[in-house]
């Protein structure tokens, strides 16, 4: 089952850019919630949606894919 899309691209670009800038940090210092955030955040980037966004009802995508 894909997700509907509901992130938009330039946060989804923001999303990449942080998750890389977290996982940069962690190859010093290795903690399990920052390994998570970056899980969270690549997830965001490359598919495009967000599950607190679902719960939330928050779109900020104006174009989704039919569920």
């Amino acid at each position: 089952m894909t997700r509907p899309i509901n992130v938009s691209n330039p946060e989804r670009l923001v999303a990449g850019l942080a998750a890389v800038l977290i996982l940069s940090t962690c190859l010093r210092v290795r903690h399990p919630l920052r390994l998570f955030a970056v899980g969270c955040l690549t997830y965001r980037a490359l598919k495009g949606h967000c599950y607190a966004y679902e719960w939330l009802g928050v779109q900020s995508c104006k174009m989704t894919q039919p569920q």
